[in-house]
């Protein structure tokens, strides 16, 4: 698994299913080999007081090691004979990581994403840079780089097709992004059906609705919600509160995007 552990991540969350994990940093000697990828001549970095590895140090139960950007793919073949799992702590925008772990992946679970509307109305550029750039990245290396056989889903978002005013959108509705979350989003899903239809890649695209569920980060309705209500505190609605939308249990999207893998038709959504 390769997760940048921004603000919203947070590795105890696995503490309750999984044990005796292995977490990996890359590194290039005491700097962090974070995104070479730059727009407006700035590089994505993380400054010394923001290093992922302070979120694990209090962590029981696992092992967590840097190792060099060019002994990731070793280190990680190593950690999977004695664990199940392997956090290896990057970017998707990070060419070289990223080229190094799908060179050894069976399969790609792209789920990596800036997903909260209100953020990427206060900070479009790095939705821009994760949502799209991120899947580019990621699908430059399946090209290169995939094993035979290897299958790259692509999870995308319901945000795709803008406001529905009537009935429900169909796979095949036509798109309406209406903030730059959901318009990076669907710029990478065009970029994913591109490349399958020009590299012969195989590739499928889910578009799940809103999910819910056990460590929701607070800033998603429901867990904000609950959150207010026990605290005696008002209830936030956006505009005049007649707005809806659908919701889907975390554990049923794991179980269809699981489905959608292994039975789901090759370019389609």
């Amino acid at each position: 698994m390769l997760d940048w552990l921004t603000y919203a991540g947070n590795p105890e969350n696995l503490e309750p299913n999984i044990k005796e994990a292995h977490i990996l940093f890359p590194t290039e000697g005491e700097i962090f080999s974070w995104v070479p990828y730059r727009i407006d001549e700035r590089a994505i970095k993380m400054g010394p007081s923001t290093l992922p590895q302070n979120k694990v140090k209090k962590l029981k139960n696992y092992e967590y090691k840097r190792v060099r950007v060019n002994q990731v793919k070793r280190a990680t073949l190593d950690s999977l004979r004695q664990t199940k799992l392997v956090l290896v702590v990057g970017s998707i925008t990070d060419r070289p990581l990223v080229k190094s772990l799908i060179s050894i992946s069976n399969g790609i679970f792209h789920l990596a994403a800036e997903t909260h509307v209100d953020r990427s109305l206060l900070n479009p550029e790095e939705f821009v840079k994760t949502d799209f750039i991120g899947t580019y990245t990621l699908l430059e290396a399946f090209k290169n780089h995939r094993k035979n056989g290897a299958r790259f889903l692509h999870v995308s978002t319901d945000e795709v097709y803008g406001e529905i005013l009537e009935g429900k959108a169909s796979e095949s509705a036509p798109l309406n992004p209406r903030n730059p979350y959901s318009a990076a989003k669907t710029a990478a899903d065009k970029l994913a059906q591109a490349y399958f239809s020009s590299f012969s890649l195989d590739i499928v695209i889910a578009r799940p609705a809103n999910n819910y569920g056990p460590f929701q980060y607070p800033e998603k309705l429901i867990p904000l919600m609950v959150l207010r209500a026990l605290e005696g505190k008002s209830l936030p609605l956006y505009g005049d509160g007649k707005q809806r939308r659908d919701w889907i249990f975390v554990e049923d999207t794991v179980d269809a995007l699981i489905y959608i893998y292994e039975k789901g038709k090759s370019g389609e959504v």
